[in-house]
């Protein structure tokens, strides 16, 4: 009886693992590159950097977003799920 209950868990385990009817949470990086909701804003009161990764190791650059003062924004490479903020938001300075 105990050599059941540990075996059904053992593969209760395993079907949770592979993801047996588990949905996954990834979003495909073709949809984030038409997606400006995740961004901080932009504009002239803030500026800002993210760098994009092609996974989540972080080891392999694929793309950033900046943000200037004059609230232009400028995206090189592409946008993936894998980011990380460098500068975060920061008052623009008037000249």
């Amino acid at each position: 009886m105990n050599r059941l209950l540990r075996s059904s868990v053992a593969v209760s385990m395993l079907a949770v693992g592979v993801g047996c009817g588990a949905t996954t949470s990834q979003q495909e990086p073709d949809e984030l590159d038409s997606r400006q909701d995740a961004l901080f804003p932009c504009n002239d009161n803030e500026s800002w950097h993210v760098e994009y990764y092609s996974d989540e190791s972080r080891t392999v650059w694929v793309g950033a977003d900046d943000c200037n003062c004059d609230g232009q924004q400028n995206l090189f490479g592409h946008r993936s799920i894998y980011s990380q903020t460098i500068f975060w938001p920061t008052a623009c300075v008037e000249q």
